[in-house]
């Protein structure tokens, strides 16, 4: 059986024999409809991506062999395919006995700069060339259906085609695995594109640069979109609350996953190693496409990096006044700040350096980790 299937419009095969075999010697089943009528039932007949490639005579029938050829079962044909690409995106190619000049000049005006390929001559060319665009289809056929994914992956915004195609493909898939094969490495994946969203956010100043250039940034950019940062507080959050939940969820599994950041124990690797089935490794994909999806749109609204730098501001780090609420026996304390309800520990050594005993009212100076998730007490004052 032959690997690969082309819908060939041809009102004269029984003269074109040789074609036949040329193609069958490269893996291809030419399907041969006589006219227009026969190639759009044949196309609509069959499911999605049942034809890799259509064959197109310049000169056709539309209905019936009893009419004459014309230039417009090609015009028909064109439209049709392109019309009906939204649904299967079927690459085509025009073969024809050779062209006189004014036959090929009203041809042309229709192809633009597509190529025309002559019988006889061009035979193996065609067949060729067929060959090279059945893995570009594929692409193609994902690109027309995911555009603002692939927009939001190009490299004028994260550059990260390859990985999101690789996804693509995975979720397009129409076989349910057993188990997601070597689950690090394909979240991976998801989390490669996830940072490179965070440092374009960055670079448009949209997440401060300072959180991204430095260490721990990946948990920083996420809590600064949530607005959970201790130097940056977003101003306005134009972030939608459901995009930002599934985009913090992903940090969260990726974050496990990798065991780089975080002391998260979802155990998401091994959960999905004793699975007999893939649905939540997709539903992740999925999660990330929608979240692509919106961030796309919202990096379009928000382009200006000098505006950008107006929706956040630096959290004042002035003294804060608090009390000390526990002394432990390991010789931490505990400070209860007047304008929070965190409680925020205090070293054994500041303890004993500040002699601090429970309800004690003092003042302090606190500085953020290296991803902004926890505050540290940096200096102590009894002098209020």
């Amino acid at each position: 059986m032959a690997k690969y299937k082309v819908l060939w419009l041809e009102d004269e095969p029984e003269k074109m024999d040789a074609f036949f075999d040329l193609a069958s010697n490269v893996d291809i089943e030419l399907i041969l409809v006589e006219t227009f009528k026969e190639l759009k039932e044949k196309v609509l007949t069959e499911s999605k991506n049942y034809f890799d490639a259509i064959i197109l005579d310049a000169f056709g029938l539309i209905e019936s062999k009893s009419e004459k050829t014309s230039l417009r079962a090609l015009n028909l044909a064109i439209q049709f395919i392109t019309e009906h690409k939204s649904k299967d995106l079927i690459p085509y190619f025009v073969l024809s006995a050779y062209l006189g000049e004014d036959d090929n000049k009203s041809v042309r005006d229709l192809l633009g700069s597509e190529k025309i390929y002559i019988k006889t001559n061009d035979e193996k060319k065609l067949l060729s060339d067929i060959l090279e665009s059945i893995p570009r289809k594929v692409e193609n056929q994902l690109k027309f259906k995911y555009q603002s994914v692939f927009e939001a992956c190009g490299e004028n915004y994260l550059d990260q085609e390859k990985r999101i195609f690789k996804l693509l493909r995975y979720v397009e898939s129409n076989d349910i695995h057993d188990e997601v094969d070597d689950p690090e490495d394909n979240l991976t994946t998801l989390r490669k594109i996830i940072e490179s969203l965070f440092y374009k956010l960055g670079k448009l100043e949209i997440i401060p640069s300072e959180i991204t250039t430095n260490k721990g940034w990946i948990n920083g950019s996420r809590n600064f979109l949530s607005n959970n940062h201790s130097i940056f507080n977003f101003k306005n959050s134009l972030i939608h609350p459901l995009v930002l939940n599934n985009l913090c969820q992903l940090v969260n599994i990726l974050n496990d996953v990798s065991h780089a950041e975080g002391d998260l124990k979802l155990k998401v690797d091994e959960y999905l190693q004793a699975q007999k089935n893939d649905y939540l490794y997709r539903s992740y994909i999925y999660l990330l496409l929608d979240t692509l999806n919106w961030f796309k749109r919202f990096m379009d609204d928000n382009n200006d990096i000098n505006k950008n730098k107006y929706l956040w501001e630096v959290v004042n780090q002035d003294w804060v006044v608090g009390v000390v609420t526990k002394i432990a026996n390991n010789g931490f304390g505990s400070f209860q700040p007047e304008s929070s309800d965190k409680i925020i520990s205090i070293l054994p050594n500041m303890v004993e350096e500040y002699n601090l005993s429970e309800s004690v009212k003092i003042k302090v100076i606190l500085k953020p980790n290296s991803d902004g998730t926890k505050l540290y007490i940096k200096t102590i004052s009894k002098e209020l």
